[in-house]
């Protein structure tokens, strides 16, 4: 008569086991659909998503318009600018979901923090990507009469936009994790300003050996395969400098997410 009856030591594990079943799976591609729902619903960040396009295009112009103009110059200005928009722009979308207390329905809705890191460093880098590429060739057409007679050579254009394609995302993951890392609002925009624009114009003097200091900067890296005209040794150094800078990013970030709280 008793052989039916749930155990005490049976029970929990059968009513865990209905909840696991009924609760909703969130999968990489839920996830990632979920993310750019949420930034594209935000007004501020289309503002941001326009702000950025517009500054590829006027960091083109201002490239374009130097004397010793080219086209990986131009496009260049037009990924440096970008990057610059799109890393504030990660960054403030991360850092803002702690201030709002938001993450903490993200982390309930995905409780494999990793995954969601991965979700919303995915949505970062297709975004960055999208925005660069729109940018470099707003910022190339503008500034195309500036320079008549075939100065925009179709080959070095699609290599020199995919490169500075892949910079933009990378930098846009790049600050989003910076931003899991650090939290704070003011403090990571202040980082993402120093990484971008500080850190490379204060060590650009400095020599470490034969090479400058400033060479394996992740803002010197990724620049400098936009200017590559053939992949040597010397890109692959500026490769392998973006990968240990994304790679240590990675780690700090995964570890600050997955060991403290929201």
């Amino acid at each position: 008569m008793n052989e039916h009856l749930p155990t005490p030591s049976s029970a929990p594990v059968a009513a865990r086991d209905a909840r696991t079943s009924t609760a909703p799976r969130q999968d990489f591609t839920s996830l990632a659909r979920s993310e750019w729902l949420k930034i594209a619903s935000l007004t501020s960040m289309r503002w941001l998503a326009l702000a950025t396009v517009g500054a590829g295009a006027v960091g083109a112009g201002a490239f374009a318009s130097s004397a010793e103009a080219s086209t990986t110059t131009a496009v260049l200005g037009s990924a440096t600018l970008s990057a610059l928009v799109i890393g504030l722009l990660t960054a403030l979308g991360m850092t803002s979901e702690y201030a709002t207390g938001s993450i903490r329905t993200t982390l309930t809705v995905a409780p494999r923090r990793g995954l969601a890191l991965l979700a919303k460093a995915a949505v970062s880098a297709l975004l960055g990507a999208v925005l660069s590429v729109v940018g470099s060739v707003a910022g190339l057409s503008a500034t195309s009469a500036m320079h008549p007679g075939g100065w925009i050579e179709v080959g070095t254009v699609v290599r020199a936009v995919g490169a500075a394609a892949i910079y933009v995302a990378v930098v846009a993951v790049f600050c989003l994790l910076l931003g899991t890392v650090l939290r704070g609002v003011a403090l990571t925009t202040a980082s993402v300003m120093a990484l971008v624009l500080l850190l490379p114009a204060m060590t650009g003097g400095v020599r470490v050996g034969d090479v400058f200091l400033s060479d394996y900067l992740l803002s010197e890296a990724g620049p400098g395969l936009v200017l590559q005209t053939s992949f040597g040794a010397g890109a692959w150094v500026q490769v392998a400098t973006v990968c240990v800078w994304m790679a240590l990013a990675a780690a700090a970030a995964a570890a600050r997410l997955g060991r403290s709280d929201a």
